[in-house]
Order: structure tokens, then sequence, then C-alpha cells
């Protein structure tokens, strides 16, 4: 039985890492793009403030059907290249 185990544990584990890959993926990109409300909170700045600097590309944003969305991760990105 053990061998059973072994094996069919050798062949779960590309399934599982795949899985683990998907999944952290999909985490990552919900961190990533977040609401104007929600990235105006976490920079300190106000959402109308925010939604101007979208507009004029200095914030790495997108409009998706009137809502604005906040790359967060480029942001912090073009941030760290800054200093």
């Amino acid at each position: 039985m053990p061998e059973i185990d072994e094996a069919l544990i050798e062949l779960l584990r590309p399934l599982v890492r795949d899985l683990v890959r998907e999944e952290v993926e999909r985490a990552k990109l919900g961190l990533r793009w977040v609401p104007v409300k929600k990235a105006a909170e976490q920079l300190g700045i106000s959402e109308a403030a925010l939604r101007q600097r979208v507009k004029a590309g200095s914030v790495p944003g997108k409009n998706v059907e009137g809502r604005v969305y906040v790359d967060m991760l480029e942001h912090d990105h073009r941030i760290g290249r800054l200093r």
C-alpha cells in the first residue's frame, strides 16, 4: 500500500502545484487592480485627485464600464524607480 500512496502523491504533485500557482495569480490580480475608493484610502489622497491622476496618466489605472481601477503593483514599481 505505501507504494500506491507514493505513486499517487507523485501523480498529484504537479496538479496541486499548478492549482496553487493559479490561485496565487488570482490573488495577485485582486491585490493589483484596486477600485479607486480603496486605492485613494491606501494612498492618502482624495478619490477625485486620484481619478484626475489616472486620467492624466500619472497614476496607472483604467476605466472599466464607468468604474476606475488603479494598478497598485505598477504604481509601486513606478514609485520604487523614483527612489
